[in-house]
């Protein structure tokens, strides 16, 4: 059976987006909201769709760019471009933020069938070496080899990478057994990839600029250095030692 995707839909012509929804369930796909503003759209990208078609310019300004540039900083969903533009200079312009497509209006039924298609086949291939999570209707695809750690916050994994993070409702056990060797449980709410660990204490791992408690419980846990320059600022009671 075909996975059906979640889709957000940010456009201001109203015509064109409820098109454009139509073609999109006629595929099977799920339209999560049609959105035509910056605050709608990112609003909703919390919600995690699996792709937003995204309109460059909205209400007279290039809107779409200013989304794109906030999905690629802070969140983990491929976008397609919908415009009017076909210049050289546009097309430039919208290649900065890497789009899984980039269509022109008007469109067809196929047009949007093909670019979705490729797009899917291409995010498939992407993930096909990362861990899969389902957090109700979501689906989360997580590249361990990006996470500096994971830390259990209540009901929530918090996978934090080194310029955002991803909050997924899951918990510790649920990772543990899907990850690679050189991720190691240190303390009872924290996962470390110790590709990242810079030094090391009886107390915590330094990972950039946060520090991750080793519990007593987990003391005697092995790590993996990346590179050879783990440095150690004790030589008792040490992680592995």
């Amino acid at each position: 059976m075909e996975r059906t995707y979640r889709i957000l839909i940010a456009e201001d012509d109203a015509i064109i987006s409820e098109t454009l929804k139509d073609y999109v369930e006629e595929m099977g796909h799920t339209v999560i909201g049609i959105v035509s503003s910056f605050e709608e759209a990112i609003s909703f990208c919390n919600e995690q769709p699996d792709f937003v078609f995204l309109d460059i310019r909205m209400h007279g300004k290039d809107e779409g760019f200013k989304i794109a540039k906030t999905i690629s900083e802070n969140y983990l969903i491929p976008f397609l471009f919908l415009t009017s533009f076909s210049d050289k200079k546009m097309i430039q312009e919208a290649a900065k933020f890497k789009p899984a497509a980039y269509l022109i209006k008007p469109f067809t039924k196929h047009d949007i069938y093909a670019a979705l298609e490729i797009a899917i086949a291409k995010v498939e291939v992407e993930n096909a070496d990362k861990i899969e999570l389902k957090d109700g209707q979501k689906y989360y695809y997580i590249n361990p080899k990006e996470v500096l750690f994971i830390q259990s916050e209540d009901k929530y994994l918090n996978f934090q990478y080194a310029n955002k993070r991803l909050l997924v409702r899951a918990n510790l056990k649920d990772i543990n057994t899907k990850l690679p060797e050189y991720f190691v449980q240190c303390h009872r709410s924290y996962i470390i990839n110790t590709q990242f660990v810079s030094t090391k204490t009886t107390t915590d791992f330094t990972i950039g600029s946060h520090h991750i408690p080793i519990s007593k419980s987990f003391k005697d846990c092995k790590i993996i250095p990346a590179f050879g320059f783990l440095q150690e600022q004790s030589s008792s009671g040490l992680c592995g030692q």
